[in-house]
């Protein structure tokens, strides 16, 4: 596996830029006629308020703990329950077969407490197997068809949790991935907007211009800031929105 982790372009949270980008945004819309000279129409504008929303509906690595930890709870009590349906089910198979008769030593029953989930799933999986195989022996001492049925059907809940434990790994890796390379293009359009913001506004505004100043991060190299006194031309815009 690749230990390869893509870093984050800038220094604040990702709720943070959440709140910078509707902020800086909303500025851009109200300064939208001097931002048509750089290309910026309201369009332009809208798609870095959409990229803003896409990336504030990806799960964070907190939600995704936490459905991991949901699941991983519903993995404990399966198998505690599973191993107590093993335990009677093999009572049942006891009760008038000593532990030295050829059809129990089949069951081969082991210390069910100390069996991991994987295992336990086989252990059912195999006994489920001998049980159905010698239903007509034992079904007169309590191995009906309800309590195998019941037995398959933990089985088939663990293995499905199981599954489903290591698709939440798979996506948190994914989601975090995805977040990252999403968040450093949206800080990318950010930085540019902000970029023309202060290059309208150094000489006309210093109010304005205010409103588009933005902490830059030591990590970014995306976009570099003009001199304050010095405004972006369009060619150096399209440069560093390419």
């Amino acid at each position: 596996m690749s230990k390869f982790k893509l870093k984050r372009e800038f220094r604040f949270s990702y709720a943070e830029l959440n709140v910078i980008v509707n902020s800086k945004t909303n500025f851009a819309m109200r300064d939208l006629t001097e931002f048509a000279e750089y290309g910026y129409t309201t369009e332009k504008i809208q798609a870095i308020v959409n990229a803003n929303q896409e990336l504030a509906a990806i799960p964070t690595d907190r939600e995704m703990e936490g459905v991991r930890m949901l699941l991983v709870e519903q993995k404990d009590v399966l198998v505690s329950q599973l191993a107590e349906q093993l335990r009677k089910f093999l009572l049942s198979i006891a009760v008038s077969n000593s532990r030295h008769t050829a059809f129990f030593k089949q069951f081969k029953p082991q210390a069910l407490s100390q069996v991991k989930s994987e295992k336990l799933i086989s252990e059912a999986n195999r006994i489920v197997a001998m049980a159905e195989k010698y239903k007509a022996i034992f079904e007169p001492d309590g191995v009906t068809d309800a309590k195998i049925n019941a037995l398959q059907e933990l089985r088939t809940q663990l293995a499905e949790v199981i599954v489903n434990i290591d698709v939440a790994d798979s996506e948190r890796v994914i989601f975090t991935d995805q977040r990252v390379t999403m968040a450093n293009k949206l800080y990318a359009s950010l930085a540019t907007l902000c970029l023309i913001g202060k290059g309208i506004w150094v000489d006309r505004g210093r109010a304005k211009y205010q409103d588009y100043v933005l902490e830059r991060s030591k990590l970014s190299s995306t976009v570099e800031d003009p001199p304050d006194n010095t405004s972006p031309t369009p060619e150096q815009v399209n440069e560093s929105s390419s």
